[in-house]
């Protein structure tokens, strides 16, 4: 009697073979095994997809724009999975993020920390051209 090996190897060839005529690509190289992604391949998509969302995460974190987005995606994925991710897409909170600072007579807030270059802005000013202070 002759045992005969069940390999699934034709059926993928000719998987992959369709898939790489009708323009999909072959990736070599540059994945991330820790996070299970292609980085590039990730912000690339996003930069050449949504352009002006990046222009507006770029103005956020500047050369770390990558990296913030790539930890969003990657925690996105780990609380709703990867198709849920595919087929809805995911929040990336680099963006409507405010710092305080406070102390136990003022508040004010920014939207960008930037060392010296920091422009804080007075949180509470008023209601109806009453000064929040009057009131406390």
């Amino acid at each position: 009697m002759t045992t005969t090996s069940h390999d699934e190897t034709a059926f993928e060839s000719v998987i992959e073979a369709h898939l790489l005529d009708n323009g999909y690509v072959t990736l070599k190289g540059g994945f991330d095994l820790k996070r299970a992604i292609f980085p590039q391949v990730v912000t690339d998509f996003i930069q050449r997809t949504q352009p002006k969302e990046w222009a507006r995460l770029e103005a956020l974190h500047g050369k770390h724009t990558a990296t913030q987005v790539l930890t969003d995606l990657c925690k996105w994925m780990d609380t709703y999975g990867s198709l849920h991710t595919l087929r809805h897409g995911f929040k990336c909170y680099g963006r409507t993020l405010v710092h305080f600072a406070l102390d136990t007579e003022e508040v004010w807030m920014t939207i960008r920390l930037a060392g010296e270059a920091t422009h804080f802005l007075p949180f509470k000013t008023g209601y109806d051209g009453v000064s929040w202070r009057k009131h406390h």
